[in-house]
């Protein structure tokens, strides 16, 4: 492949080893050879040992893991989206990445969302199994900022945002590329995250045009908020090192 396509692949790269690994934040292309423009380097429990705000090239990050670099194809290329959802009179919202299409039947429309267990909306979720999935504009990053980069235990993730509860009673964002209301019809454990099924209900295309994918993010957002982000993707891959193959097995109850 070319040193363009090794680094689309890898936006986000775990290079394993018998020490540890090294997370690319997010990556480029110099010449013809590939570099990660910020990065951390972790021990085999995911500790941070050092990070690196500068370029490093793929020989100074050391062999790349294939694996991951094709699976990072997914990550990159994956729609960003906010999620919604509520419990009683609460409510949260989030960012996810993890969301594909698992329906063949257009009358029957269905995703696939994928929620880590160590954010707030994964309970509101897990007890309600009601969500509501929004594509984002390309240029609205700062939806990406106020609902992905903080908790919604600590802050009001809606104060200031144009909203309206949508029929199956979680909020809905007002100016975004399109909603759809969903309901969980199934769930399978993933250690770490939660794989819901979800069934769309109802859905609007609001806005419309092209939607934001991850590589929009890190081609658009400031140069400290893709930082930013790589810290905090870093404390969520050490919350999720010791539990990632702690799979339950139990059957999803409706």
């Amino acid at each position: 492949r070319s040193a363009q396509a090794r680094a689309k692949a890898g936006f986000v790269l775990f290079t394993v080893g018998s020490s540890g690994f090294f997370i690319a934040a997010a990556t480029g292309v110099s010449g013809n050879a590939p570099y990660a423009r910020s990065g951390f380097q972790c021990n085999i429990q995911g500790t941070v040992l050092q990070f690196f705000p500068g370029r490093k090239s793929r020989s100074e990050v050391s062999a790349m893991n294939e694996a991951s670099s094709v699976a990072g194809i997914f990550w990159h290329d994956s729609p960003v989206v906010v999620i919604t959802s509520c419990r009683g009179e609460e409510t949260n919202g989030q960012v996810a990445v993890t969301l594909v299409t698992s329906s063949i039947v257009p009358a029957v429309p269905r995703l696939v969302v994928g929620i880590w267990k160590g954010n707030h909306t994964h309970g509101f979720i897990t007890e309600s199994r009601k969500l509501v999935v929004h594509l984002l504009g390309k240029e609205q990053t700062g939806l990406v900022r106020n609902f992905g980069f903080y908790s919604g235990r600590d802050r009001d993730k809606f104060s200031g945002v144009d909203r309206f509860r949508g029929k199956n009673g979680c909020p809905v964002l007002g100016d975004v590329h399109s909603y759809a209301e969903c309901s969980v019809i199934n769930a399978m454990d993933g250690g770490d995250m939660t794989a819901f099924l979800a069934s769309v209900d109802y859905g609007e295309i609001v806005r419309g045009g092209d939607w934001m994918t991850l590589s929009d993010f890190y081609e658009t957002a400031p140069e400290e908020w893709v930082t930013e982000y790589g810290r905090k993707l870093m404390e969520s891959v050490r919350f999720s090192m010791p539990i990632i193959h702690d799979i339950s097995r139990e059957p999803f109850r409706p």
